[in-house]
């Protein structure tokens, strides 16, 4: 590690021989900002984003003042518009020192003999939300109401050394509700699979449906490795969901700063990224919904039209077998670099690679312009490695068209769209600005994740006595896109804002996946599946989507809005929805025979109809 001590003294040295504006610490993914942000990159109101979140508060201070300085293009912004840029300035903008009771911090500055500014802040934030699900049909699990909470109080302080140099930290402590019913057990390889010992491998997870109290596919859990049962709160009862009602915490940490007059950027903390998507929250590599993981991240912009990014950090088990039995197999690092390229605002073309290694000093997969994927085969194939791209082509002001791959696993010489050794997801998009609307647009996107994509079979490494777990998953969660594998996804999304101070969004989503439970399951549907012996031979793997077993089909609708409340860093949300899921099943044949067969709709698997409808509160204080 000294080549990282190195570079973390070398970054402090450097703290104050550079000025550059505004606090360095980032803004979470979660803010309404980047939706405005990507309306103005796609009416090029300013010029290409780069594709690594978050973004620095000053960055964004930056991006909207060449927003509202705009002066050319097809769509400038109106008067309301103006007035939400400058409302949200005044919202990430530094206060004066003292005590802001409305907004929920005191700050204090002082100046050094030397001239270096120090700011301080402590500050209270709060994110809470009750959620009901009504269900008007359930064949599996009754009908009724089933209520959900999330409340999260947090404590904040943050500050700058300097005008390059910025640390901020957060805890919180929550009480939760999120119950979930238990659909069955799900086979690691294909049921009847047979070891190379001659031994059928027995092990199987317990699968649940989502929260049932929120709108499938919208719940994220906010607690740190495991939570407390109430009122069964001891050392003992390690729990990796809250069945009942629960507690737990969470923490959050950021040191970074920039150099050589913002050419280089950098930070390490543990935060929530995004790298790679075409949009906000559309990335096939490191997506804004993973959970957060401890990381350094450097981004490096020598020119407009290029930006070469990296992360590397240290990934968190899922307490799914307890404690000790679930971190002994998962004791994985991550790292992901990524090249842009930019002709103005008309093309995008990013690549790079990502991999999860078992911990140990790796010093290439911490380099930028080293790829995972060959340097790999110079150390031995211990490692679960994947390669991405993204090509995007837009017409300022009109609309953007992009596509995304993600390659987990493939061979030239497979068949890669019959055998499920090819492990892929890939994605196709549109985004088209809709003039009449403040901030308005509407996103149409078709995703499909292959069997398989983002799992990877347990293996033996020389520095563990353990086979180790090297799926793309951070606690219990995707770094990829949400979606499991043999998954597929179209989604409509619409957002405009009404008023300065006011949010509005609809979406429509049909998600289709294959079973993990019952007689039907496919295999290659759930993280922790495992290709095993033979997998480029055997004819069962072989993949046949909605032909090779039962698949759920899942309608989701679902509308909502926000407020800002004058004078307050205060912000009010509902949000209401509905799901439709049901089951179809091959009519003939076996899900493992490998053979393609006609399906029909299914009553063998449970299916619903179900309203919900979530209120909340947000105290945005960072």
């Amino acid at each position: 590690m000294r080549i990282l001590y190195i570079l973390i003294i070398f970054i402090f040295s450097a703290v104050n021989n550079y000025v550059f504006a505004q606090t360095n610490t980032s803004v979470p993914l979660s803010d309404s900002v980047y939706q405005i942000l990507d309306n103005a990159e796609l009416r090029g109101l300013c010029g290409p984003l780069p594709k690594v979140k978050p973004y620095p508060r000053k960055t964004i201070l930056q991006i909207l003042g060449q927003i509202e300085s705009a002066d050319s293009g097809r769509y400038l912004l109106s008067g309301a518009e103006r007035e939400t840029i400058r409302l949200i300035k005044e919202r990430l903008q530094k206060e004066e020192t003292g005590l802001h009771l409305a907004k929920g911090f005191y700050r204090l500055q002082t100046e050094t003999e030397n001239g270096t500014r120090i700011t301080g802040e402590a500050g209270f934030g709060l994110e809470t939300r009750l959620s009901g699900g009504i269900y008007l049909q359930d064949s599996e699990h009754g009908t009724g109401f089933v209520p959900g909470l999330d409340f999260w109080p947090l404590f904040r302080i943050a500050g700058d050394i300097g005008e390059n140099f910025s640390y901020g930290f957060a805890i919180h402590g929550g009480a939760m509700y999120a119950n979930r019913a238990y659909m069955g057990k799900n086979y690691l390889y294909y049921d009847g699979y047979v070891q190379e010992d001659g031994a059928a491998p027995q092990e199987t997870i317990d699968v649940f449906t989502h929260p049932r109290a929120f709108i499938p596919y919208s719940y994220r859990g906010k607690w740190d490795g495991i939570v407390w049962e109430v009122p069964h709160i001891n050392n003992a009862d390690f729990l990796y969901w809250p069945k009942n009602l629960s507690i737990g915490y969470g923490t959050y940490s950021e040191i970074a700063g920039s150099l050589f007059s913002g050419v280089v950027t950098y930070r390490i903390g543990r935060m929530g990224r995004e790298y790679g998507g075409m949009t906000h929250g559309y990335s096939m590599s490191l997506n804004a919904a993973a959970q957060p993981f401890l990381g350094f991240d450097i981004i490096i912009s020598p020119f407009s039209w290029l930006t070469i990014s990296s992360v590397t950090g240290i990934l968190e088990f899922y307490s799914l077998h307890g404690e000790k039995n679930s971190s002994k197999t998962f004791q994985n690092a991550y790292s992901l670099s990524q090249i842009e390229l930019n002709y103005k605002n008309y093309i995008y073309f990013g690549f790079g690679s990502a991999v999860v290694w078992p911990k140990r000093f790796e010093l290439a997969y911490m380099i930028p312009l080293i790829d995972k994927h060959l340097y790999q085969m110079n150390i031995g194939d211990f490692d679960n490695t994947a390669e991405f791209a993204n090509l995007r082509l837009q017409l300022p002001g009109i609309g953007s068209l992009w596509g995304a791959v993600f390659l987990d696993e493939i061979n030239t010489e497979l068949n890669i769209f019959e055998l499920d050794r090819a492990l892929y997801a890939f994605q196709a998009g549109v985004a088209v600005n809709i003039p009449p609307l403040p901030f308005g647009s509407i996103t149409v996107s078709y995703t499909k994740i292959e069997p398989y994509t983002y799992s990877h079979p347990k293996t033996s490494v020389p520095w563990y006595n353990e086979d180790m777990e090297e799926a793309f998953v951070n606690h219990g969660d995707p770094l990829g896109y949400y979606l499991k594998p043999n998954s597929d996804e179209i989604k409509a999304v619409f957002h405009f804002m009404p008023h300065p101070r006011v949010t509005f969004h609809t979406q429509y989503q049909l998600i289709r996946h294959g079973a993990e439970t019952g007689d039907s399951q496919v295999d290659g549907s759930s993280y922790y599946s495992e290709l095993g012996k033979d997998r480029s031979v055997d004819p069962r793997y072989r993949k046949n989507f909605l032909h090779d077993g039962a698949y759920e089909w899942n309608h989701i609708v679902r509308a909502g809005a926000g407020w800002d409340v004058p004078r307050t860093l205060l912000h009010l949300f509902a949000e209401a929805g509905a799901a439709f899921s049901s089951y179809t099943n091959i009519t003939e044949g076996s899900p493992i025979d490998g053979q393609a067969h006609p399906y029909a709709p299914s009553s063998d698997y449970p299916s619903y109809t179900a309203l919900f409808l979530t209120v909340g509160i947000k105290l945005v204080n960072y």
